[in-house]
């Protein structure tokens, strides 16, 4: 019985979860529209330009709304452990200090990642530009 009741609480958080991811994306989405044609229409900025500024906001927006809405209670839980962590002295630091520089490890790895996958894609498509250019 005690694992359906944790079953049930995990689907019903994971639901609950992805209706409000689902609101941010929309949410963006109309941010992103709305945003274009106002400064494509009545400020007369290149579409573009417009469409850049347009998905910087949007991006600031959703990270926010996702963050301090979607992913609240998420935050709540990892900011409790950390404290929890805390209150265990020196060891506490050293285990939020390794957690920290792992996730700068993560991040640096995804970076790097990203960028030889985009250099690969590059170096790939200026070969075929090259072979198209022989023939």
């Amino acid at each position: 019985m005690t694992e359906l009741r944790r079953l049930t609480a995990f689907v019903r958080d994971h639901l609950k979860r992805g209706f409000k991811y689902a609101c941010v994306g929309t949410s963006g989405f109309l941010i992103d529209v709305l945003l274009l044609y106002c400064l494509t229409q009545y400020a007369h900025i290149w579409y573009i330009l417009s469409e850049v500024i347009a998905t910087l906001v949007t991006f600031v927006t959703n990270y926010f709304f996702n963050t301090f809405w979607t992913y609240r209670d998420a935050m709540k839980k990892l900011e409790s452990s950390r404290q929890g962590r805390a209150k265990d002295g020196e060891k506490g630091q050293a285990l939020s200090q390794n957690a920290c520089a792992q996730d700068g490890f993560v991040i640096a790895a995804r970076i790097s990642n990203a960028t030889s996958s985009s250099i690969r894609l590059i170096k790939y498509s200026s070969s075929i530009e090259s072979s198209a250019r022989a023939k």
